[in-house]
């Protein structure tokens, strides 16, 4: 894959109170996103040790699945990028358009994290996370959930970023304006 998983990250706390699962990203047009098939259907046993319950677990996936996942696709944007790149001067502006904060799929997700915060057990803490790399002028992207099992480690969580450079990447990957609202 390229760039670096969480528990290896020098950005990303690889706590024992932290669970981390893979969590899918838009990436290219129109593939699926989000959570693995098998994440969906069973509570993870270390949230279910916290507290977290099958029918609030299926809550949250439900509503996952309702409004989050069916804006993952990105044909929009790249047909959007694509055109505009046809004409220069449009395109340039485009770039510096926070495209991020009118992408459906981030607003949803970033309504859903704000809803599953609210609901998850006192003391725990819910956030997505992608570790970006450079590779052969390619962008690397891994993208997980994390959530904090205890209220030390979720305070650690909230000051995390969202987006982490693994170090090789241009900053420009983190300060871009299209992308300075992704949560994922």
């Amino acid at each position: 894959m390229g760039a670096a998983h969480p528990t290896s990250s020098k950005h990303i706390n690889p706590s024992q109170d932290r669970l981390i699962l893979n969590f899918g990203k838009p990436g290219s047009c129109c593939n699926a996103k989000g959570f693995h098939p098998h994440e969906v259907e069973v509570v993870p046993p270390r949230l279910k040790e916290k507290g977290v319950t099958d029918a609030l677990w299926q809550k949250w996936m439900d509503d996952y699945n309702k409004n989050v996942e069916p804006h993952s696709g990105m044909c929009g944007k790249v047909t959007c990028i694509s055109i505009s790149w046809t004409l220069l001067i449009p395109g340039l502006v485009m770039c510096c358009l926070p495209l991020s904060e009118w992408d459906k799929y981030q607003q949803e997700l970033r309504k859903w994290l704000s809803m599953v915060n609210t609901e998850l057990p006192h003391g725990m803490y819910v956030k997505t996370q992608t570790m970006m790399a450079q590779r052969d002028r390619a962008r690397i992207e891994v993208s997980t959930i994390s959530f904090a099992l205890t209220e030390q480690e979720s305070k650690v969580l909230q000051e995390e970023p969202h987006r982490v450079n693994e170090g090789d990447c241009c900053e420009c990957c983190l300060n871009c304006p299209m992308e300075k609202d992704r949560v994922v």
